[in-house]
């Protein structure tokens, strides 16, 4: 190489700069090569990309819209991300853990919520007992299409029975036919037994219809809290106004509403209360195409009791010297209420 002696390995290297000049390439006072780095920004303009005070390259990422794109505290690049509905962008959540979150949605029910379906929830409502409020999740449920599973029935009367009925259903192929006596306390009742639930939110539904009058159907859930047993019932008693009444905090029925069973009583009915166990309160009760607010009502307490368990009760009570029925053709426990 110029200016070398003959024995030494020595190379200048040579490079073309932008202008097409070739010059030399030089290392550091340790022999070691470096460059100056260059890049062209948005308008054109060449600029040098700069490194840390160790050396590192480092850079700050920007999208088109000239926002900086942000890092966390451990150098994650974060983001937001955004759907778009009809025009409309909308920040897609994820969960407390980080997790992104994606639903099944179907069109609004008929009460006017949106509603998400898990797989779990999906596969508990294959089968169609849940059509009429879809708010809540499925806990337990029976259609009596494979009999009575853990009923207990009370029996009060003359003539008072229970028992399962093809005739008359509305799905699954059967129903319960539940008759109440025609003397004494008039009384047909059917219990079912189930843990108690982690949720604290819970409703009861039922569905019935009837080919005779009576004096009442009620649906009870009952559970147990700091050694009181505590109820929350809806009723229906046929027959001219105020006919939907709820079990108050003072264990009398308060009315909510009338003209439940409409014209005919080959109808079926859908009922359905909905209180918080934890704070002892009402949320609401439907039946039909109405809903009642009963937020911030006390449901009945009385007794003592520690028993982990909720029972569900439907109560069928008959008009003196009758022997009425009602058909009960599917029962709903549900769980996670709004």
């Amino acid at each position: 190489m110029s200016e070398q002696q003959d024995w030494t390995r020595a190379y200048l290297l040579m490079a073309k700069d932008g202008s097409g000049n070739i010059i030399p390439l030089l290392v550091d006072a340790s022999g070691q090569m470096y460059a100056l780095l260059r890049g062209i920004d948005a308008l054109g303009a060449a600029q040098t990309v700069k490194v840390d005070a160790d050396g590192q390259l480092y850079t700050v990422l920007r999208g088109a819209s000239g926002v900086d794109v942000g890092v966390d505290a451990n150098g994650f690049i974060t983001a937001v991300l955004k759907g778009e509905l009809s025009g409309v962008l909308t920040t897609i959540a994820v969960d407390d853990q980080g997790r992104l979150q994606a639903f099944v949605l179907d069109n609004e029910s008929q009460w006017g919520d949106v509603l998400k379906v898990g797989n779990s929830e999906l596969a508990a409502r294959l089968g169609g007992l849940k059509t009429w409020d879809w708010r809540g999740s499925q806990f337990w449920a029976i259609d009596f299409s494979r009999g009575t599973g853990n009923m207990i029935s009370t029996l009060s009367g003359t003539g008072a029975a229970i028992a399962l009925s093809p005739v008359y259903w509305y799905s699954g192929g059967y129903s319960l036919k539940m008759t109440g006596g025609s003397t004494s306390t008039y009384l047909s009742r059917a219990q079912f037994f189930i843990d108690h639930p982690p949720s604290t939110k819970c409703g009861l539904e039922i569905v019935f219809s009837g080919l005779t009058d009576y004096t009442s159907i009620a649906a009870r859930f009952s559970w147990y809290t700091n050694n009181k047993v505590y109820h929350a019932e809806i009723q229906n008693v046929p027959g001219g106004l105020n006919n939907i009444k709820y079990l108050n905090s003072g264990g009398t029925y308060t009315v909510l509403g009338n003209n439940f069973e409409g014209v005919n009583t080959e109808m079926w009915n859908h009922m359905k209360i909905v209180a918080d166990i934890s704070t002892f309160k009402y949320l609401r009760a439907l039946w039909g195409d109405t809903e009642v607010d009963l937020t911030g009502v006390d449901v009945y307490k009385y007794g003592t009791g520690y028993l982990n368990q909720i029972i569900i009760q439907i109560d069928v009570v008959s008009r003196s010297g009758n022997n009425d029925s009602k058909y009960i053709d599917s029962v709903l426990f549900t769980v996670n209420e709004p």
